[in-house]
């Protein structure tokens, strides 16, 4: 592959990633932290994905670091999502946000799991 071809594809899949997490981001209903916290979650799950698709493939798309990087952001991500809005909404009944919370959790932990381990190879 020639060296601008290379260069293309990376520019390209860099504004598609930002373009739909600014997109995210920018249509959720909440104060602009809620939308930061959206737009940041939509990128981080992106990146994730390419990730996980690399594990699949058994190809090394990120590096030890970037892989433990993204692996702490999506929980942390996560943490934010949902404690952030508890907080703020505190006279607000939030059984109903709050119900998935715990499958987010397991979805993340076993993402954590399967990312830490592709790092430690």
């Amino acid at each position: 592959m020639a060296r601008s071809e290379k260069y293309i594809s990376i520019i390209i899949f860099t504004v598609f990633i930002l373009a739909f997490s600014s997109a995210s981001g920018y249509q959720f209903i909440g104060d602009w932290f809620e939308k930061i916290i959206n737009g940041a979650g939509m990128f981080i799950s992106l990146l994730v994905m390419v990730a996980l698709f690399g594990i699949y493939k058994g190809a090394a798309l990120f590096s030890s670091k970037q892989l433990k990087i993204l692996a702490y952001c999506m929980v942390c991500i996560t943490l934010l999502t949902y404690l952030y809005p508890l907080f703020k909404y505190t006279e607000q009944d939030s059984r109903d946000f709050m119900s998935t919370f715990i499958y987010d959790v397991v979805i993340n932990i076993i993402i954590f799991i399967l990312l830490i381990k592709e790092a430690k190879k």
